[in-house]
């Protein structure tokens, strides 16, 4: 975990318990909000870097950096994440009275 991994889950767990109720976050979901978090850091770091390439040599490195952090990591967190954030999304339109955003 990031050393900024603990913060962030504390700082889901708050915002989500005074949204929908601790009793209606599912146990991993704080954790994979912060992987994603950490992750999504990640790739716009690589992007950044990648905008800022003075050497053409570079390149190839950083796309394929790109390419492994979509192809490997955001597919996972999408997976484990996903689920549990449609639940949590509906329980946080329910406690609002219904009302959806889409």
């Amino acid at each position: 975990m990031r050393a900024n991994g603990d913060k962030e889950i504390a700082a889901f767990r708050q915002v989500l318990e005074r949204a929908i109720g601790a009793e209606n976050i599912p146990p991993a979901a704080l954790g994979d909000l912060s992987d994603l978090l950490g992750t999504l850091e990640e790739g716009a770091k690589l992007l950044r870097h990648l905008m800022g390439c003075r050497r053409v040599e570079e390149v190839p490195e950083q796309l394929q950096k790109i390419e492994l952090l979509i192809e490997d990591d955001l597919p996972m967190i999408f997976r484990d994440l996903l689920p549990s954030l449609k639940e949590m999304t509906e329980k946080a339109y329910s406690a609002l009275g219904g009302k959806s955003g889409t």
